[in-house]
């Protein structure tokens, strides 16, 4: 094996601009498969794990306006409720801060309980502070201790910054604030005291079915109903990853059958030239397998660094347009 390898490295030296051009080939595969592999991932697991920290809603229902009290009592009826939670939701709303403005601004009133958003940053919302969708808080350049104005309302402190993986975020879809029904009910006093979307959480998830059949069967008298679950999100979001996904995988094929054809047209052009010096050690006594382990042993030597340097450079290359292509789907 040790004298194989010595030959091996030999031929590789004694081959350099032609193992160098064996390498970039390598390197490029790999490069691209690294790429769309690291895309691949994070789209295929970025649902589950900011749905997990965000604590999602089995169940999220929207209807047009009713009294709060109307809507909880149709919701305790449920069976297998573990907790629910009641927001206002309005849109159409002009929102600005520091030059840059949305006039198809979304606000989201929250009760007490669960939010179904994850904080990301700050904290969630307080007294007459807002919260403010992540995408909208990059895109704007908003942080934590910065202002927002909704329509004609004072300068709305923004308290905190949160992802919510039901939906995509600024500017693929409307920008998204958050603020409590108190304060909700300062700023916009003729909206009055009700809701428009519940958000239900069950003790056991694989019991949604009966769920969903009671839930159609109580909602008498609420127009404009429509129910999503945990797992029509992910779908609906899966749509979106899977068209990038499909482009990465299509770029990765085109890169791989490319550099297929050109190191299958160089290793037939070597064997071509090699073929008086493999005629030479077979006439001095080498075996065929000795000559069949020197051509893998330079196969791999070249191969081996030039795939891990095309791994790593991928990964690389990847980690920054990966992180903002899940933010702007809301996943971590």
């Amino acid at each position: 094996m040790s004298g194989a390898l010595r030959e091996a490295w030999a031929n590789v030296r004694a081959r350099r601009g032609r193992a160098l051009l064996n390498a970039v080939g390598v390197v490029l595969v790999a490069t691209m498969l690294a790429v769309a592999t690291t895309v691949a991932f994070g789209l295929l697991t970025g649902f589950d794990r900011s749905a997990n920290e965000a604590d999602l809603p089995d169940v999220t229902v929207r209807f047009d306006e009713q009294p709060a009290s109307s809507v909880r009592s149709r919701i305790v009826a449920l069976p297998d409720l573990e907790t629910y939670s009641l927001r206002d939701e309005i849109t159409g709303l002009t929102l600005n801060s520091s030059g840059d403005s949305a006039d198809n601004g979304v606000i989201e009133a929250v009760g007490p309980g669960r939010r179904g958003y994850a904080i990301v940053a700050g904290h969630d919302v307080r007294g007459r502070g807002v919260v403010l969708e992540q995408g909208l808080a990059d895109a704007w350049g908003i942080g934590v201790g910065g202002t927002i104005h909704v329509d004609n309302s004072p300068p709305l402190p923004v308290v905190g910054l949160a992802r919510a993986p039901d939906n995509v975020a600024f500017p693929l879809a409307a920008p998204h604030l958050y603020l409590s029904l108190a304060a909700y009910g300062r700023y916009l006093p003729h909206r009055g005291r009700k809701v428009n979307i519940a958000q239900i959480w069950l003790r056991d998830p694989g019991g949604l079915d009966a769920v969903l059949v009671q839930a159609r069967m109580s909602s008498y008298g609420l127009s404009g109903l429509s129910l999503i679950t945990r797992s029509g999100v992910r779908v609906l979001i899966d749509q979106a990853a899977g068209i990038v996904i499909a482009l990465l995988g299509a770029l990765s094929l085109i890169a791989l059958l490319t550099a297929a054809a050109m190191l299958t047209a160089s290793a037939s052009a070597e064997i071509q030239r090699r073929l008086r010096s493999v005629g030479v050690w077979r006439a001095v006594g080498a075996s065929r397998g000795h000559v069949a382990q020197v051509a893998a042993l330079e196969a791999l030597i070249v191969a081996v660094p030039a795939a891990a340097l095309g791994v790593a450079v991928g990964v690389l290359l990847a980690a920054g347009p990966s992180d903002r292509l899940l933010g702007l789907l809301n996943q971590a």
